[in-house]
């Protein structure tokens, strides 16, 4: 539990931290969201990584790192069309990308 809420702690302000330095909400959820799906997908598909290896850095940093609170947030502000995009590129790129690391593990 202690390296889930570590983790947690570093993913959660290194998202706050990337939100400082890029002003544009829609820009910084749909990065976050992707860069976290791509580090828990290459410690998901890395056989060498411990079982405290993997919850520091799954449930705990990229769990804290992605958002779906912001995504339902910036759907709500959003037009219907913006908001359908922003979720459709979101999934897509995080399935992709997925799909690719697993064919290359």
């Amino acid at each position: 539990m202690l390296l889930v809420f570590l983790g947690g702690a570093l993913g959660s302000t290194s998202r706050w931290f990337l939100g400082e330095l890029i002003t544009n909400g829609v820009l910084v959820l749909l990065m976050v969201n992707v860069l976290g799906t791509a580090l828990a997908g290459y410690i998901a598909f890395s056989a060498s990584r411990s079982e405290r290896s993997r919850l520091f850095w799954i449930p705990g940093f990229a769990g804290g790192f992605t958002t779906f609170s912001s995504l339902a947030y910036f759907m709500t502000e959003l037009g219907l069309v913006e908001s359908a995009l922003l979720a459709g590129l979101t999934l897509f790129l995080s399935l992709a990308l997925l799909a690719t690391m697993a064919k290359k593990s």
